[in-house]
């Protein structure tokens, strides 16, 4: 008698894989690691205190965010935990803080991009190996987005540590998404 097929897709497997694997382990001390860093330099400049997790759409993420958006520059890292992971004593984790500047305003945000999506690209370019279609990928992404919301909203005080923007990255540059999401 064979196993009985799991229900469960790759993003699925991707998004717990990044919650467990980082989210668990940062967001607990995020405010903590905003508030230390760098004697409190940006304690009161950060518009949030949420980790905004950028998602694109299309599921290809950038080396560099200011690469793909002459908007966005990176201002710094804030370090936030250190914590014996899988054999390695005192891994550090740390977030990084961007800076966007949109029309004569600029937004200081904490953000993380899933770098564990790269795989589903990956994937795509070994076809010959894996099978994966560009359109599989994008659907991946989507399931990645649900099962990260749905882990995200299932353990107790993570949800309002961290937020998920996912945006049309064929439409739309990452400052102005982080625009449109901190007008006020």
């Amino acid at each position: 008698m064979g196993a009985t097929p799991s229900k469960h897709s790759i993003g699925d497997g991707l998004a717990y894989s990044y919650y467990s694997g980082f989210l668990k382990i940062v967001l607990p001390e995020l405010s903590n690691g905003i508030d230390s860093s760098e004697d409190g330099k940006w304690k009161d400049t950060i518009v949030s205190k949420k980790l905004l997790i950028l998602v694109p759409e299309s599921g290809e993420l950038p080396s560099l965010l200011q690469d793909v958006d002459e908007n966005i520059s990176f201002e710094g890292k804030i370090q936030i935990v250190q914590a014996d992971v899988a054999g390695t004593p005192q891994r550090p984790y740390s977030n990084n803080i961007y800076k966007a500047k949109i029309n004569d305003k600029e937004i200081i945000f904490v953000a993380d991009m899933p770098a564990n999506l790269n795989t589903l690209r990956d994937m795509v370019a070994d076809h010959a190996l894996t099978g994966m279609t560009a359109v599989e990928r994008l659907h991946e992404v989507k399931r990645f987005v649900d099962m990260l919301k749905k882990t995200i909203n299932a353990k107790e005080g993570i949800v309002e540590k961290c937020e998920i923007v996912m945006y049309d990255d064929k439409q739309k540059k990452i400052s102005e998404v982080i625009g449109e999401k901190f007008s006020s």
